[in-house]
This record gives structure tokens, C-alpha cells and sequence, in this order.
């Protein structure tokens, strides 16, 4: 028992020195510039979000400290910012900093209660990278706040010392003026070192920082600039971005930038070991005079036996381990790799260098201010000639091929690890990725199984990814996997013999057979003849959605690719077809398409090829009309008539489909039925029809709100999206039968609301007393209704290609619910619907104030007589 307390009391006191070593907790620094708050300025609060917004986010560097220090004070709004916002957090790489924690203070009511407490200081590893095979060694320093609630104020402040020795004591620094939650107070300073000036690019419209001498140093500083919120841009290429920031770097050049990498790598690369030496001697035997063999030697050894795997702690972020270790270890990360595969080339008198590339933004590097942010990936380029280079990347596995003909991705700018470089290089992306399938459907007549067999040629980069995918599964998966592609388009499809794989990997080409039995080709369609149809999926997957992006910049489309698509039907007879080709060539890519029989063979050709990465914002009214046309022609169906089965083919699902007109007269039917029993119901009412009130007021205003929102519901409903065939079918492409009836009652929600809103304003009209209990059943009606699609899309997988239906049905739920609010409050508490809304079934006003009228004069008559009698008797 003691053992085990001295051992407790041990690892306790060790686990405090280790926190004490790297975090703890001083006053704020000495240098800091001073920034206040502007009172005036206040959140907006439709903005604010997760319940809480920052009063104040003030970041400080000083280049000569080392040292980041951020200020934030947080505002409590409600329960929801207690649970986001109650804790204090900061990531740190422990090989090179320490964070140091100045005020951590609750602010309530004007009373100031410190939450600091060296005791309540947690570290943890955070290796937010690890899925990705990449270990950093981060930690995360953490307060867990106690009693937070609403209405506090979190006020906290804390520095992050220390740069990565990586950097060799140069600077550059990156500030985002964009916002994800509510910032009402923002500041961003950076202090140069003294006697030292830095270069600041800004982009996206940021604005300028102001440039001032503080403590003999320039300083950069930005008081409350104008902050962007965060805005989806997705369906542009990944270089492509809004978000206002600024680069500021010590750097003038990409020569300066060039002469700080060759350092990192200088002291790494001289370390070559026998075993390498003896390995390389064993590769020029085997290869000749062939240097080129050689290469593919060296890349396949390093791509396919080094496997990915990076230790990128402290320094190592940016240097890279010896060729030695990685060769030992048998594994490394980007810079790992490629250092080696550039040593084991120019072990052969093969000039190769480094080259740091940006996969996200390399293709507008060129365009950005020099600096060593710029890069994330590492690759290698080998100098064929003089100034002419061939790129690998070394991370890349199940590349084949002659060496030069390796498959390049389209990473836009290098900047090569080698002495006396001064610019950045080119890179040539691909060649280009190549893929031809051919699928043959023997066509036979209905009740008899059909044939299908396909033959698919990759080649280049195309066979390169297939070639992995192949390795990644068993025999049976695969199988499974192709069979599953197909029973999405044809019912009971069935793989009759194994896939036949042919892997030259010599040529790099990788051809697949499949050939699959489908006995139910033919449907029953909706007039009534048989039908089935083919879908051009391959090519379907390359046209991007203009209307599924972001509207204000590129589209972006997969390059480099090409891609050839044929169907060969042999039909059951002699099959005259329409031929009307589609050809749409321009700067960004080239499509064609043709349909044309011979005798009773009928073809449909596709091809596809990207000549780069994006469609401009200034072509894309054209795409949108070039996209319509080649959608129409992604599906033909093939209907089979009366006489020799030949009554031909429905183009791209031109033809309108029968179910939404089917659900509509359902519904017009339904409808009429059901107002029919409503209307005849009357409901109790506080006073008498006679002193019903007209129309007026607010009540006016209500029905102006019905009047709009019947013609937009009308006008929307007869222009909805699931109208033809090619609609209608593709539905069961993307989401089975299941979500075919989730659309069915989408169009009966959508067909009921201007059929229900008819009613409604109809009693609106006759002043009817059921309208107040019709109206609000009519609002229970759109809320429910958006909320149960809303529900049912959700229960099914669909990726992103709903995306833009959920957004509508989303912002409908919404607008319902506050018109609901707002209306039904209104109701039940207006005294003037209470007076308006007072007449029942069949209650002619006309004629009931006529009988008033006569009773009125009765009466009056009745009076004077009763009078008149009176005065005589005196």
C-alpha cells in the first residue's frame, strides 16, 4: 500500500514538473501594443450563433519575442453558449513552445471571479492527424470553467512563446479577417524586429493594416476591419477563395525563400548509407544503359516499399529525416520520400531535386507573395534537360509505366530545393488520364434474360487509381461492388462469371471484363408499352451542377481527364433511331455524343475530355446551356410498341412524366371533397352574423398574405423539377424506391398547398366563421408538412446531390413557423376577427339584414301604436 502511494505521489510530482516546463502562468508581456475596446460597437445579434458571441479577439505577434499573445472575452447569451463556451483551450507544439496564461476571469454582474488556478491546468495529446498517418506531437492545454451561466462574461488572455526552429529565425504570418461566430471588437497586430520591415500582400479585398513605429519597431496594425462572414463556396476548384486575409513576410523573394529551403535539406541529404550505395549498384546492373529503367526502379522501390507514415514534431514539420533512417525504417511522410528518391537518382547521375508544391492553392502560387507558408507537400522533379523537368510525386503508390510517362497531378507551381533558384516552375500535370468503356447489351425480348458485357480500359493516372482499388479489395468485393453498380439501373442483374483483370504494367493500361445476366430488362412503362433504358453514368459524374455551387466564381470539373463512353444494343429487331449529335467544345472542355444504328444494333457514343481545372464565372451563362443539353441526353429509354417492337426511343426523358399529374388530380379531387364537408361545418362565434364587420385593418393585411402566397405556391408548384421520365426514373438511380415515394409525397404536399390556400382564402372571402380554425389548421399544414420532407430526406443517403431541396424545404420550415407566430397570435387575440369572421353555412348577409330591417320597423311600429293609444287615453 505505501508502494503504491510513493508510486502514485511520483508520477503526480512528475506529471507537475511537466506541466510546470510547459505551461505557466505570468503577467501579460511587457510589449504589448495597447488596443481598447470601442463601446459603441455592438453584435449583430441575428448572427450570433452556438449561443455566445467575442466582445473582443485581439491577436499580438512580436517577431523579436517570439511570442503570439490573444486576448478574448466571450459573452454569455444562453444555455446553449454555457455548454460551447465554458472552457479555455490552446494547442501547442511542446518541442518549441509554451503557452503562458495571463487572466482567466468570470465576469458577473460587475463582480470579477478568477478561474486561474495552476492546479486546474490540463495537458493533453492532440494528434488531430493520426487518421491521416501524420503524428505532430501537439498538445492542448485546457481550463475547465466552473458555475458558467448566462450572461457571464469570459475574459481571458494567454501567449504562445516560441517559433519553430524550422524557420531559422525568419518570419512570415498569415491574418484572416473572416468569422465563423459574432466578433463585435477585432484587433490584429504584428511587431517586426527592430530595424526590420515586412512585405504584406493583402488579398479577397482586405484591407490594409495601419503601419506605424512603436518601441522603435514598424508595427502592423488592424483595429476593427471589416470581417467576413463565412460563406460556402463549394463546387469551385480548391484554389479558389473569398476569404479576405493578409500575407505578411520577412521574405523579398522567391530566391530568399528558395535559399531558406536548400537549408533544410542540406544536413538530412548527406547521410547515405552502405545498404543504399549497394542497392543502387544493383539497379544500374539490372537496368543498363536504360536510365529510364532505373527510374522506374527507384520510384516503385520508394512509392510501393517506403510507406507513408510522418513524425512531423518539433523542427521536423519542415526537415526532413536522413535518406538513411527512412530507407532503415521503411517509412516517411512528402519531404521523407522525396529527399530519398531524389538521393537514390542522383546516385546514378540523375539530376533530381525537391520540388514544394501546394496541393490546395498551387495553381495561383504564382500569384502570391513569396513566402515559406505557400507549401504543404513535397514532390520531386527530375531534370530531363536543361530547364525542362518531369515531376513524381513519391507519396503516390501503384504507379507503372515508363518513368517519364509517370502520371503528374495538376499541383500548378514548384518551387525546387536547389542552389541559386529564383522563381518558381511549372508543372506539367499528367498525361492525360485516360478511360474507354464499352458496355454491350444484347437485348432480348421481354420474359427472356438479356445480356450485358463490358470492357473498360484504364490507362495513365486512371489505371494508377484502379490499380489501388483492385489491391484494397478481395475478389469477392470486388464482385459484390460491380454487381451493385449495375443493380442500380437494371433489376435482378446478375455477375454470371468472375471479373477479368489484365494488368500491363508495362504500358500501364489495366483492362476489366465483366458479364452479368439480367433477367427483367424490360418494364412496364407508363402508356402502357415496354421500356428500358440506359444511363451514361461515367459521364454524368463529370458534368458539374452550375446550380449546386457557388454562383460568383469558377466551376470546377476534373482534370486532367478524358473519357470515352459506348453503348452497342443489339436489339431484338431492325431499330431506326433519331441521330441528333450534340458537339460543345470550348477553353474548358470538349464533349460529343452521337446515337446511330445499324440494322438492329443501335450505338450511343460519349466522350468527355477537361482541358482545365474550372469553368469561368464569365462563361458560365453558356455551360448552363450547354449543361441542359448534355443532361437531356444522359438517359435514353427505349420503348417497345406493338409492331416488331420498333416503336423507338424517348431522347433524355423529354416526355412528361404521369405520376406528378397523377398526384394532382388526386389532389384537386381530394380536395374539392374535402371542402365540401368542411364548408358545410359552422363553428360558435361571440356575437351575432348581423354586426359582422367588413374587411379591414390588419385583417386585410392577412389576406393580402394569402392572396401572395397562393400565386407563388402556384407558380412554384407547375414549375417543379420532377416532371419527365429522365426526372422521374433518375430519382431511383440516386435513391431507390424509397426516396421515389418521398418525392410522391413531396408533390402531394406541394400540389396540397395551393389547393388547401384556395379554400382558405375562399371562407377568408365569406367572412366564414370556420376561418379561424381553417387558417390555423392551414399553418399546422406547411409546418408539419416541410417537417416530415425534411424528415424522409434525411432517411436517406443522398451526399450532396439534394442539398439544395433540403436548403429550400429548411428555409420554408423557418419562414412558417414565424408566419405562424405571428398570424395565429393575431387571431386568437384580434377583436376584429373576432367581428369580421361571424357568418355560418349557407347565411345569406343580404337577405338577414332585410328581415332585421322589417323586424327593426315592427317594432318601431308596434311602439308608436302603443304610444298613440296612450295619448288618447289622456
Amino acid at each position: 500500500m505505501i508502494k503504491k502511494a510513493l508510486f502514485l505521489l511520483y508520477t503526480f510530482f512528475c506529471f507537475g514538473v511537466l506541466v510546470g516546463q510547459e505551461v505557466s502562468i505570468k503577467p501579460v508581456p511587457s510589449w504589448l501594443f495597447k488596443v481598447s475596446e470601442d463601446p459603441s460597437r455592438k453584435p449583430d445579434q441575428k448572427e450570433v450563433s452556438d449561443g455566445y458571441y467575442l466582445q473582443l479577439y485581439d491577436k499580438q505577434t512580436s517577431v523579436a519575442a517570439q511570442t503570439s499573445y490573444t486576448h478574448i472575452i466571450r459573452i454569455i447569451e444562453n444555455d446553449n453558449g454555457v455548454q460551447n463556451a465554458s472552457e479555455v483551450s490552446v494547442s501547442f507544439a511542446p518541442q518549441y513552445q509554451q503557452v503562458v496564461f495571463h487572466h482567466v476571469n468570470i465576469v458577473r454582474k460587475g463582480k470579477i471571479v478568477s478561474s486561474l488556478q495552476f492546479n486546474q491546468i490540463r495537458v493533453v495529446e492532440e494528434e488531430t492527424e493520426a487518421e491521416n498517418f501524420l503524428y505532430n506531437g501537439t498538445k492542448r492545454a485546457y481550463i475547465v470553467l466552473r458555475d458558467v451561466r448566462k450572461g457571464d462574461r469570459i475574459d481571458f488572455a494567454y501567449s504562445l512563446t516560441g517559433f519553430n526552429p524550422a524557420y531559422y529565425n525568419t518570419f512570415s504570418d498569415e491574418v484572416y479577417f473572416s468569422k465563423g461566430i459574432e466578433i463585435v471588437n477585432f484587433f490584429a497586430t504584428i511587431i517586426a524586429s527592430p530595424g526590420q520591415k515586412l512585405k504584406v500582400k493583402t488579398y479577397n479585398d482586405a484591407e490594409s493594416p495601419r503601419i506605424l513605429s512603436y518601441n522603435g519597431s514598424q508595427t502592423y496594425h488592424w483595429s476593427n476591419p471589416l470581417l467576413k462572414k463565412y460563406e460556402s463556396t463549394s463546387g469551385t476548384p480548391s484554389w479558389f477563395t473569398i476569404t479576405p486575409y493578409a500575407t505578411l513576410t520577412a521574405f523579398n523573394s522567391w530566391a530568399e525563400v528558395g535559399k531558406w529551403a536548400v537549408g533544410l535539406f542540406q544536413e538530412a541529404e548527406k547521410d547515405v548509407s552502405a545498404e543504399i550505395k549497394e542497392m543502387v549498384n544493383a539497379w544500374k546492373r539490372e537496368a543498363n544503359t536504360d536510365k529510364q529503367v532505373y527510374v522506374a526502379k527507384a520510384v516503385r522501390f520508394v512509392q510501393d516499399e517506403i510507406r507513408y507514415l510522418g513524425f512531423e514534431i518539433g523542427s521536423n514539420t519542415h526537415i526532413p529525416y536522413s535518406p538513411s533512417k527512412v530507407f532503415n525504417q521503411r517509412y516517411g511522410d512528402c519531404k521523407d520520400k522525396a529527399l530519398l528518391l531524389a538521393i537514390l537518382l542522383r546516385l546514378h547521375d540523375i539530376k533530381a531535386y525537391v520540388g514544394l508544391v501546394n496541393t490546395v492553392s498551387g495553381k495561383v502560387l504564382d500569384q502570391r507573395i513569396p513566402s515559406q507558408l505557400e507549401f504543404n507537400h513535397a514532390i520531386v522533379a527530375i531534370e530531363i534537360s536543361p530547364g525542362v523537368y518531369k515531376f513524381i510525386d513519391a507519396t503516390t503508390s501503384y504507379q507503372r509505366g515508363r518513368a517519364y510517362e509517370i502520371f503528374t497531378p495538376d499541383y500548378g507551381f514548384a518551387l525546387l530545393v536547389k542552389e541559386g533558384v529564383d522563381k518558381l516552375t511549372t508543372i506539367e500535370a499528367g498525361p492525360r488520364k485516360f478511360i474507354s468503356i464499352e458496355e454491350q447489351i444484347n437485348v432480348s425480348p421481354k420474359g427472356e434474360t438479356s445480356k450485358l458485357l463490358v470492357q473498360s480500359s484504364y490507362e495513365g493516372g486512371s489505371a494508377d487509381n484502379l490499380r489501388y482499388d483492385l489491391d484494397s479489395y478481395s475478389n469477392r468485393e470486388l464482385g459484390e461492388n460491380y454487381t451493385k453498380y449495375y443493380s442500380k439501373y437494371y433489376d435482378s442483374v446478375v455477375m454470371e462469371k468472375e471479373i477479368e483483370i489484365q494488368d500491363d504494367s508495362i504500358n500501364n493500361t489495366i483492362t476489366v471484363r465483366e458479364q452479368y445476366n439480367i433477367p427483367s430488362l424490360w418494364k412496364k412503362g407508363s402508356d402502357g408499352r415496354d421500356v428500358f433504358s440506359v444511363f451514361a453514368k461515367p459521364i454524368y459524374d463529370l458534368l458539374p451542377n452550375p446550380e449546386e455551387s457557388y454562383k460568383k466564381g469558377p466551376l470546377a470539373i476534373k482534370y486532367p481527364e478524358q473519357i470515352f463512353y459506348k453503348v452497342k444494343l443489339g436489339m431484338p429487331s431492325e431499330w431506326p433511331v433519331d441521330n441528333s449529335p450534340i458537339h460543345i467544345k470550348n477553353n474548358s472542355f470538349q464533349f460529343d455524343f452521337e446515337i446511330y444504328n445499324e440494322a438492329d444494333t443501335v450505338f450511343l457514343d460519349y466522350r468527355f475530355i477537361s482541358f482545365k481545372d474550372h469553368i469561368p464565372v464569365e462563361e458560365m451563362e453558356k455551360y448552363k446551356e450547354d449543361y441542359k443539353k448534355m443532361i437531356e441526353v444522359m438517359e435514353y429509354q427505349f420503348y417497345q410498341g406493338v409492331k416488331n417492337g420498333n416503336s423507338g426511343v424517348n431522347e433524355g426523358g423529354s416526355q412528361l412524366s404521369w405520376v406528378p399529374f397523377l398526384v394532382l388530380l388526386c389532389c384537386v379531387a381530394g380536395g374539392l371533397l374535402l371542402f365540401r364537408q368542411f364548408n358545410r361545418k359552422s363553428a360558435p362565434t361571440l356575437y351575432h352574423p348581423r354586426i359582422a364587420k367588413s374587411l379591414s385593418g390588419w385583417v386585410v393585411v392577412l389576406g393580402v398574405t394569402l392572396f401572395l402566397g397562393w400565386i407563388l405556391n402556384t407558380v412554384s408548384v407547375f414549375s417543379d423539377t420532377f416532371l419527365t421520365e429522365y426526372e422521374w426514373s433518375s430519382l431511383k438511380i440516386a435513391g431507390g424506391i424509397k426516396l421515389q415515394f418521398i418525392v410522391i409525397f413531396q408533390l402531394i404536399f406541394s400540389f396540397g398547398i395551393p389547393v388547401f390556400s384556395s379554400a382558405i382564402i375562399y371562407w377568408y372571402l365569406k367572412r366564414r366563421d370556420i376561418f379561424p380554425r381553417m387558417f390555423i389548421a392551414y399553418v399546422l399544414f406547411l409546418i408539419a408538412g416541410q417537417a416530415l420532407i425534411l424528415f424522409s430526406f434525411g432517411m436517406v443517403d443522398l451526399g450532396t446531390s439534394f442539398s439544395s431541396i433540403i436548403d429550400v424545404y429548411t428555409k420554408g420550415l423557418i419562414r412558417s413557423v414565424v408566419y405562424g407566430a405571428v398570424w395565429i397570435s393575431f387571431i386568437y387575440r384580434s377583436e376584429n376577427v373576432k367581428q369580421t369572421f361571424l357568418f355560418p353555412y349557407l347565411y345569406d348577409p343580404l337577405e338577414n339584414d332585410t328581415i332585421a330591417a322589417e323586424e327593426t320597423n315592427d317594432q318601431s311600429n308596434d311602439n308608436n301604436e302603443e304610444q298613440t293609444d296612450s295619448n288618447e287615453e289622456q
